[in-house]
């Protein structure tokens, strides 16, 4: 099967939370002033016409899984990763005394090819302008090329405000004193933090000790917690947000913290998290907000806003070797070797 795509800018506006079009230097300057790095999380695509699909989701539908559970591919995809080279990535994490829990591996499955029910975001709205304009051309053949009408003309700029991510259990409790006194209005946020998500299950009785991370982060068990009818909002499931911090768990009067993901050079220079969104085929487009921009504002964007900041493909993806080399090249140059000097 085919990955559905919109097919305009007045099919795609109705699908968002809030929607905006931006076709002149003057409305994205005004628009990028009130951009923060508040907590607010972003995401950078470079044609508009794609829908927020997860990779595991563009999986199932160009495989056509119907008959298939939609979790199966993935659970299979996990196992292989565990027995790989000898149980490497097993022995990796514990080397850095972190636990291979599945959504270490599902992190790293993201990051290096394969298929995963998550979206990649940045905390940097500025890195989510570069993913933005990476790669984003007009259609070959001019298509649409003098028109601000054609969806093939823009790329996209989604986010979600910190205001719409709940970072504590609140909402999950909140949520239990609804069903036992009907009828209260529970707003709910767009994103749950999976650190609330932890507290709330410790609160509940479900993780008992630091020895319960394992299984509480598993694929299957998530992908229960986040389907459940009682945490959802209109049919759909609340995504979890993946932030690169350690998670806490107490346990008899002390603190135990775990990293959910490994802090690799690519999710660092990102400043990368990620949500996960376990649903078949829904993409993940009512939970965010969408600016559309012009493609002929690209130039303007790199050259006033990405290049004095560094921002470049060098920067937002370092190679070890790339590192090491130019920190060595420019050792060489330095004047200052004299407050270094060692007999």
């Amino acid at each position: 099967m085919k990955i559905p795509n919109y097919l305009s800018l007045d099919e795609k506006k109705n699908s968002f939370k809030d929607y905006r079009c931006i076709n002149n230097i003057h409305d994205f300057k005004q628009w990028y002033e009130s951009l923060r790095n508040d907590g607010s999380i972003f995401r950078g695509m470079s044609e508009s016409k794609y829908k927020n699909y997860t990779s595991a989701q563009r999986h199932n539908i160009m495989a056509d899984y119907e008959d298939l559970p939609f979790q199966t591919q993935t659970m299979l995809e996990l196992d292989e990763l565990r027995k790989s080279n000898d149980k490497l990535l097993e022995r990796h994490c514990k080397n850095l005394r972190m636990p291979c829990t599945d959504l270490y591996l599902l992190s790293f499955a993201q990051h290096y090819g394969g298929i995963a029910p998550m979206l990649d975001f940045t905390e940097d709205f500025n890195t989510a302008l570069f993913f933005m304009t990476d790669g984003a051309s007009f259609p070959s053949g001019g298509s649409g090329d003098d028109s601000c009408s054609d969806i093939s003309n823009y790329c996209s700029f989604y986010y979600i405000k910190n205001s719409e991510i709940s970072r504590t259990s609140e909402f999950l409790h909140a949520w239990d004193k609804y069903h036992e006194e009907k009828g209260k209005d529970i707003k709910a946020p767009q994103v749950i933090n999976i650190q609330g998500v932890i507290d709330y299950l410790i609160s509940q009785g479900v993780i008992k000790n630091n020895s319960d991370l394992d299984s509480i982060l598993s694929y299957k068990v998530l992908c229960n917690f986040v389907i459940c009818p009682a945490f959802s909002q209109n049919g759909r499931m609340i995504p979890l947000l993946i932030e690169n911090n350690p998670i806490s768990i107490d346990e008899n009067g002390k603190t135990y913290s775990f990293f959910l993901t490994i802090t690799n050079l690519n999710i660092e220079s990102q400043h990368g998290c990620f949500l996960l969104h376990t649903h078949y085929d829904y993409p993940l487009e009512k939970e965010l907000s969408c600016v559309d921009i012009h493609k002929s504002l690209i130039p303007f964007i790199e050259q006033t806003i990405l290049a004095p900041k560094g921002i470049n493909k060098k920067s937002i993806y370092p190679s070890e070797e790339s590192i090491v080399k130019d920190s060595f090249f420019r050792s060489l140059g330095r004047e200052d070797y004299m407050n270094y000097y060692y007999l």
